[in-house]
């Protein structure tokens, strides 16, 4: 598990499948935007690394 998934006051979880994320819409989760907006692009950028480093196979 990451450790922005299972920060404190974090009581959602987060699906990384297929290269789509899938965040809790709850109020009482008490996400911060940042936080996801974050993972969001450390998700995007691996993706992106991983890709690369496929084509230059």
């Amino acid at each position: 598990m990451s450790q922005l998934a299972t920060k404190r006051g974090f009581d959602g979880t987060v699906h990384l499948s297929n290269g789509t994320t899938n965040y809790p819409l709850n109020a009482q989760s008490g996400f911060n935007l940042e936080g996801l907006i974050a993972l969001d692009w450390s998700t995007y950028l691996n993706g992106q690394l991983f890709k690369r480093s496929w084509e230059r196979e």
